[in-house]
């Protein structure tokens, strides 16, 4: 039974890198130019090109995932004249103070993933599922405006006649994205307190004196 759950801890540890990357990164390719990723569907490519694509849209993915994993943590500062400002030393042992807490927390986190990797199991695929959200997300934003900045150059040099509906689904395009974007963010807390909950299941798995996978 346990090896069952170490495979599949090692499953998730796989598709968060066949999930979480890679179908962002095609995602984003397709969008940025649709009528290449058409014309591969219906052609043989060979391997030597089907591998430089999956690579590519693997590299992007981390690209975009790491600008949504930044927007996501990003919040602006919020200024009070009530409170004091910290000097440029209790700031250094306040972050010193934040960043030991943290790695103490992650410490014990892998720790007790590879003691109970059941307990983890919702835990690994929350993970994947969020990462694959938060890259898509930036994958529909960025190709959406992308193309509809394309459709305005084309416009402004060549003043053809704009195709109203490429407009309208570029637009919901970009829509879609912040709209996944926002969902994120408002889940986000859930998704803290979800990694939480399994660290306190397996301590007081270990407190009950449950025995470990071996």
């Amino acid at each position: 039974m346990a090896d069952i759950f170490k495979y599949l801890l090692k499953s998730f540890v796989l598709l968060r890198d066949l999930i979480g990357y890679l179908i962002p990164g095609l995602v984003f390719f397709a969008l940025l130019a649709p009528e290449k990723a058409w014309a591969l569907t219906n052609a043989d490519p060979g391997w030597t090109v089907l591998a430089a694509i999956l690579l590519a849209s693997y590299a992007t993915a981390q690209l975009l995932a790491a600008l949504g994993y930044a927007l996501l943590r990003w919040s602006p500062k919020k200024s009070s004249g009530k409170k004091e400002e910290l000097t440029q030393d209790e700031k250094g042992r306040a972050e010193a103070a934040e960043r030991a807490a943290e790695i103490a927390h992650l410490k014990e986190t892998y720790y007790y993933s590879t003691y109970y990797p059941d307990i983890f199991i919702e835990t690994s695929r929350q993970d994947t599922v969020h990462l694959m959200r938060i890259a898509t997300s930036m994958a529909l934003v960025l190709a959406g405006l992308a193309q509809l900045f394309l459709i305005a150059i084309a416009f402004a040099q060549n003043q053809q006649a704009v195709d109203l509906l490429s407009v309208l689904f570029w637009i919901v395009c970009v829509a879609a994205g912040v709209f996944l974007f926002v969902h994120i963010r408002r889940d986000d807390p859930h998704h803290r307190l979800t990694a939480a909950g399994a660290l306190e299941a397996a301590r007081l798995a270990e407190k009950l004196g449950r025995k470990p996978a071996e």
